[in-house]
């Protein structure tokens, strides 16, 4: 049984400035480890306890900077609010609850810490499968990987719309009895969409697929995002992300750094609902994924062609050219520089524009289990290395 206040008497509390306070008649008897913000260039969430304190200590922590997006992000933000109540939208809410209740939790409780309403909240972690999406929300990411040696690499450019510059944050969690991880957060999403990895060496990265119709059905795809961050192996990082039924496709970057494994899984909802998993060798080129579907199997479902001109494949084209005209990349920096190339307009690879630009890029390399992120646009070159603790 959780412990909650009412939004009213958070909200009285906070404004007060009675924190502790708050938290203490806001939790449960057993509370969790206190949770602590730390400055850097992007602010570090520290939660533990069950899905809904950790929800709620996200929710809290990081209320100004959720209000801040949503009120920037104010047209679709209210067009999901309005549609909080959608008979899709409880549909997705009955599929998360089925499959993965303990991220309906979470959302519920980040709702509660930043005084939202939990429908909308979720309906805004939906605003994909509602397609509120505008183009500049979309223009995003690109990826390049490799096995080299027995080992991975991994870089990945987090792109995304201007209203998360300067506002993104970090959250490493230690979920009641699973798999602790470190995510990089857009404010008012759940975990699990930016770059992130667990405790067990698990890493993910997504890569944005337009369909050309909203299917509608099943388990939204930020849900699953989050899902695989408490994964304990790669495996099972898979069979997450290849969950049936789904109500959006996405790409998955699915690294095991210990184990120097990396695969690419390319997934589509119904109508057909189909996936396909590509896993990265030594004796394989460096892979390529921008945002579209490159995997044989997957070619020729119905994607949105206007997105894909203006944004996926010139990037795309513009790394695949890079590499043949480049020496082989070797290590991590190597791919670094692949992605901090101004080639591939009118969506460039390394992106500045105020209404999309790369917001991160994260780096991976075995074996360490660790997560670099370059601030801002990679070109940059501002580097910053978090790992997470071992007594976590």
């Amino acid at each position: 049984m959780i412990a909650r206040c009412s939004r009213r008497e958070a909200l009285r509390l906070a404004g007060a400035g009675a924190l502790g306070l708050l938290l203490a008649r806001c939790a449960p008897a057993h509370s969790p480890a206190p949770w602590k913000t730390t400055r850097g260039p992007f602010p570090l969430l520290e939660v533990s306890g069950t899905p809904w304190q950790i929800g709620y200590a996200h929710g809290k922590g990081f209320r100004s900077r959720i209000h801040q997006v949503l009120g920037i992000l104010s047209e679709r933000w209210e067009a999901c609010r309005r549609r909080a109540n959608d008979p899709a939208v409880r549909r997705f809410r009955e599929a998360t609850g089925d499959l993965f209740p303990r991220v309906l939790e979470e959302i519920e409780g980040i709702a509660e810490g930043a005084g939202l309403d939990a429908a909308e909240l979720f309906a805004w972690n939906c605003r994909s499968e509602l397609d509120v999406l505008a183009p500049g929300d979309a223009d995003g990411c690109s990826t390049i990987g490799m096995v080299r040696d027995g080992k991975v690499f991994l870089a990945h450019n987090e792109d995304g719309h201007g209203a998360y510059h300067g506002r993104m944050i970090l959250l490493l969690a230690r979920p009641e009895g699973s798999v602790p991880f470190l995510s990089l957060v857009y404010p008012g999403t759940i975990p699990g969409v930016g770059p992130g990895i667990n405790a067990r060496g698990v890493v993910q990265t997504t890569n944005y697929i337009g369909p050309g119709a909203i299917p509608g059905e099943g388990v939204p795809r930020y849900v699953l995002g989050r899902a695989i961050l408490e994964a304990g192996s790669l495996d099972e990082a898979i069979r997450i992300a290849t969950t049936r039924p789904r109500a959006f496709p996405w790409h998955h970057n699915l690294a095991d750094l210990p184990g120097g494994r990396l695969v690419s899984v390319e997934t589509w909802p119904a109508n057909p609902e189909r996936e396909d998993l590509l896993e990265i060798t030594d004796e394989m080129a460096p892979y390529v994924h921008t945002n579209h579907l490159v995997h044989p199997r997957m070619r020729g479902l119905p994607e949105r062609r206007d997105y894909m001109e203006r944004s996926s494949l010139p990037r795309y084209r513009a790394l695949a050219d890079w590499l043949a005209s480049n020496p082989p990349p070797r290590e991590i920096d190597d791919l670094l520089a692949a992605l901090s190339i101004h080639e591939g307009e009118p969506t460039p690879v390394c992106r500045h524009a105020d209404d999309g630009r790369t917001l991160a890029t994260g780096l991976f390399a075995s074996p360490e289990v660790e997560m670099t992120l370059v601030t801002g646009p990679p070109c940059q070159g501002v580097r910053h290395a978090w790992r997470i603790p071992a007594d976590a």
